[in-house]
């Protein structure tokens, strides 16, 4: 089964860092939404036990995003190593993938017009 579409969560320090980064995803048009979420989180990070208040974001696109949603987090994050991790949604309302779909169609067009790019630049230096 090809996946089309997934779920991202990633989680932020604080509510105006999250709304920050989510506004330039959706702007980008690399994620359809954003869920945020107050979250309290227990982990372990270099040999000590924290306790923080931190933001939880669920985004919603394509899988063919997934790459360059990481690598814009991981520019744009003030964490040494944000959690990027995708969940794939394997069914879902028609209508809710379609408008997720529509939402993330500039990027994934400029996407392709950058591949395509990149593939004319090859062909031209071989």
């Amino acid at each position: 089964m090809d996946i089309e579409f997934v779920t991202i969560y990633t989680t932020f320090p604080d509510e105006e860092t999250a709304k920050r980064i989510c506004q330039e995803l959706v702007s980008n048009s690399l994620i359809a939404c954003a869920n945020l979420l107050p979250i309290q989180s227990i982990y372990k990070w270099e040999d000590a036990i924290e306790h923080e208040t931190e933001v939880a974001a669920l985004f919603k696109t394509r899988a063919e995003l997934i790459a360059v949603i990481e690598s814009t987090l991981t520019e744009l994050h003030p964490y040494e190593v944000p959690a990027v991790i995708a969940w794939p949604i394997v069914s879902g309302n028609p209508g809710y993938l379609d408008w997720i779909e529509f939402a993330t169609e500039e990027a994934v067009a400029r996407l392709a017009a950058e591949w395509e790019e990149d593939a004319s630049s090859e062909d031209e230096t071989q």
